[in-house]
């Protein structure tokens, strides 16, 4: 939502919402940086085994950029 202005993932009801949670991936394209991008596909893993611990995002070239 910060980065486009618009939520990742959309229901019209909070059932639907947490079912767009749960299966459907987010839209990306608006973003141009593939650094984030990268961050914030591992951050959603759905299976949270595969998502990216807290020291990795501390560590994370987009977070430690400095440009």
């Amino acid at each position: 939502m910060l980065l486009t202005n618009k939520f990742p993932f959309l229901g019209s009801t909070i059932p639907a919402l947490q079912k767009a949670i749960l299966s459907a991936e987010p839209d990306y394209s608006p973003i141009k940086n593939k650094d984030i991008v990268d961050l914030l596909t591992r951050m959603l893993k759905k299976d949270p085994k595969e998502r990216i611990e807290i020291l990795g995002i501390c560590t994370d070239p987009w977070v430690t950029n400095n440009d």
